[in-house]
């Protein structure tokens, strides 16, 4: 699932200015002052004078000696948080939420330090030492610190609406609901998103309206306010002081989509597509408490722990809700459903034989799945497990089969508007086979070795390997058990999710050649 960040545009304006207004209000109306003028300059440092807005409210000119409040403001992040901050993580409520298609888009909070440099101007002197009385009670009680609600909005990065766009054509182009853009939007955006534009009616962008609570303020002075001074030549009396919040402030929007929209891939302007990093290629050991601590990485935290596998197409993440116990992923495919006007026969989904140009089975592997056929998709009956999934769940094994040109083949119609998963995969613990799967997998040795030196490739350095009977492809039923209980003693002791992780398991010795022998069948057999 791609996953792109936009910063928010107009933070200043849209965020930062209501913010300020609205704590301000709230500390006139704390410390008992009367409601006046707040100027605020902003960057410009310009303030609006009369005859210059649509509705004018400005009758007179300003003068120097006026009761007003101004405002200056330093923002800063709170750099000791900046590595915490949840970017593509799920933290925050999503403003846009499609389920069905798997389309999310969220604010990015950054915490941020607003400090208000308040300049509180009074025609009175007895006002502005009423008011420093009033500050003095409140810090003996205790009341310095008080907690805001501040109202404000931001648009929605207009970089997001063709992506938008392109997602609701592939979603009406194939199997659609007959919607336009405008209702598929409105459906999904929350109910705190409007639509804005200019007078005009032109310019027209999607914009979230928030309230945030619990904003920590205080007093940034270290004892008592200063006495009020007296400002030049006029009537005016001066008050300082600053003023300190915390809030979060939603600087950008992530967005989450999927790859496929009803079985069509997107555009690959939009795939995203981008290096591996090294530490998720690459298997490694290290001591169990790195292990348990490697679970609050913020990779980690990012997605579901990385699975081990093949991945098909390589740019697809696929994390399902469960899987079979004790299995080790060699291969996981996003697998695309034909339109059944083109492809009446589209429950056929994928083929084994054919994975990929740079990708095979070995012979040995392939030849094991044909034999085992009829079982792969019934957990504990073979060596090997395939399972289908609809999005992240999985299908029952009645729900599909292989046949013996390894085809997985659906038993009922697809449908077109979801997405369907293909997972292959070994299981690690005999003891999970029944005696049946043992017994048919004792008559294919070829396989059995081969599943064998993929879980536990110390086996074959030990030459622990199972004898095979004279010239046929046939393991006694001692020796089979034998091996079965070497390979359960070398793979139980990293049960728990620490198997998968360990560096001596080898998912690609189905796929890639790593024991130095001419041929895997030469294992094992009695000179």
């Amino acid at each position: 699932m791609p996953k792109v960040l936009h910063t928010n545009d107009g933070i200043r304006e849209s965020i930062t200015r209501p913010v300020v207004f609205d704590i301000t209000r709230q500390i006139q109306e704390w410390t008992g002052l009367e409601s006046m003028n707040i100027l605020f300059p902003g960057d410009a440092e310009s303030a609006i004078q009369p005859g210059s807005t649509i509705e004018d409210h400005e009758l007179r000119n300003r003068t120097a000696s006026e009761a007003k409040w101004r405002v200056n403001v330093r923002e800063e992040y709170q750099t000791d948080k900046l590595l915490a901050t949840a970017v593509h993580q799920m933290e925050f409520p999503e403003f846009f939420y499609d389920e069905a298609l798997g389309v999310f888009l969220r604010p990015v909070y950054a915490p941020t330090i607003l400090t208000l440099e308040f300049e509180y101007r009074s025609t009175d002197v007895n006002n502005a030492r009423r008011w420093r009385d009033e500050i003095r009670a409140k810090v003996s009680t205790n009341r310095d610190i008080r907690t805001h609600i501040v109202n404000y909005s931001y648009l929605v990065p207009k970089e997001f609406m063709p992506l938008l766009e392109h997602i609701h054509a592939l979603r009406e182009t194939q199997a659609g609901y007959g919607e336009d853009l405008e209702t598929y939007l409105t459906q999904h955006f929350t109910q705190n998103v409007t639509k804005l534009a200019t007078l005009a009616g032109t310019e027209e962008r999607w914009a979230i309206a928030e309230q945030q609570g619990r904003i920590m303020g205080q007093f940034e002075f270290q004892e008592l306010p200063d006495d009020p001074s007296k400002q030049g030549e006029t009537a005016a009396y001066r008050q300082a002081f600053s003023y300190k919040i915390y809030y979060d402030c939603p600087i950008a929007t992530a967005a989450d989509y999927p790859v496929l929209v009803h079985n069509q891939l997107i555009d690959m302007h939009y795939l995203m597509i981008s290096p591996q990093d090294d530490l998720q290629t690459y298997e490694s050991r290290s001591p169990r408490s790195l292990t348990a601590l490697g679970a609050f990485e913020v990779d980690q935290l990012a997605k579901p722990t990385i699975i081990s596998g093949l991945r098909l197409p390589p740019f697809h993440e696929f994390y399902p809700k469960s899987v079979p116990r004790n299995t080790l992923q060699v291969l996981s495919a996003l697998v695309g459903i034909e339109n059944p006007v083109t492809n009446p026969n589209n429950r056929r989904i994928m083929g084994f034989t054919e994975i990929d140009e740079k990708w095979e089975f070995r012979d040995e592997f392939v030849g094991f799945l044909k034999y085992d056929h009829a079982w792969l998709n019934k957990f504990g009956e073979s060596l090997v497990n395939v399972s289908v999934y609809d999005g992240s769940m999985p299908l029952h094994h009645s729900l599909f089969s292989v046949d013996a040109d390894l085809n997985v083949i659906l038993n009922f119609d697809p449908d077109l508007r979801r997405t369907y998963y293909v997972r292959l995969s070994l299981l690690t613990d005999p003891n999970d086979l029944s005696q049946a799967a043992k017994d048919r997998a004792r008559g294919f040795a070829n396989g059995l070795i081969l599943w064998g030196a993929s879980l536990a490739p110390d086996l074959v350095r030990q030459g622990k390997l199972p004898k095979v009977l004279g010239d046929s492809n046939y393991i006694p039923r001692i020796e089979g058990e034998k091996f079965f209980t070497a390979i359960h003693s070398a793979t139980s002791g990293h049960q728990g999710g620490l198997f998968a992780d360990h560096a001596i398991v080898q998912w690609n010795t189905v796929m890639i050649l790593f024991i130095e022998t001419d041929s895997i069948s030469e294992l094992g057999k009695e000179e």
